[in-house]
């Protein structure tokens, strides 16, 4: 009796760790499609998008979608305005050396909200802002003709890397904030502080 529940035990913790495992990765799909930066998402655009979606309440989801090509990285937020016009910033952190654990060179932090801000060993540096950002770009408020949503790309090149081969892998966390300073975050249980807390993007 006492080896059969040490063995229901077990594979409780060993189911737990494969549903973990899965809820932090995501398995990109190479797009061939071009992409306008303007918080429109167009669904031919976005047909090769990988979809995950953030609970910022039980009644506000947001999804976040995400491939790539040869050049950029692209990530859109939708549904970054709530039914009281409060108003979310997107994040994107992403770290391409992974068996690192702390902030380094090889740590990025991009945010976009009134304004595209960027930073390289460090985040929540707000000196690095602009509307035209060198090697990557997303629209900023207000939003438009009744899209409320962020859209980004961000070159390889902005990353310090070559175009990823496949089965590469980088790691990254899909951030959002408000006025409230609460966080959320892709994967749930992640921190901004802790890049070893973030999920992996696998590339086709």
């Amino acid at each position: 009796m006492k080896i059969l529940f040490n063995t229901l035990l077990f594979l409780v913790f060993l189911y737990t760790g494969i549903i973990y495992s899965q809820h932090n990765q995501l398995q990109l799909n190479k797009t061939s499609e071009t992409h306008n930066i303007d918080g429109i998402i167009n669904e031919k655009e976005w047909s090769d998008a990988k979809k995950i979606q953030l609970e910022r309440t039980q009644e506000w989801k947001i999804d976040v979608l995400v491939s790539y090509d040869d050049l950029y990285i692209y990530v859109a937020f939708a549904n970054l305005e709530g039914t009281d016009q409060t108003r979310l910033n997107a994040e994107i952190l992403v770290q391409t050396k992974i068996d690192e654990n702390g902030w380094d060179e090889n740590t990025f932090w991009f945010h976009s909200s009134y304004g595209n801000c960027y930073s390289q060993g460090e985040y929540y540096n707000w000196e690095h802002c602009s509307n035209n950002p060198s090697g990557w770009n997303a629209n900023t408020y207000p939003f438009k003709n009744g899209n409320d949503n962020i859209e980004f790309k961000i070159s390889f090149a902005a990353l310090q890397m070559e175009a990823p081969l496949s089965g590469a892998k980088l790691r990254v966390a899909f951030k959002m904030s408000g006025a409230d300073e609460i966080h959320t975050y892709w994967p749930k249980n992640a921190s901004i502080e802790s890049p070893s807390s973030w999920g992996l993007l696998y590339f086709e």
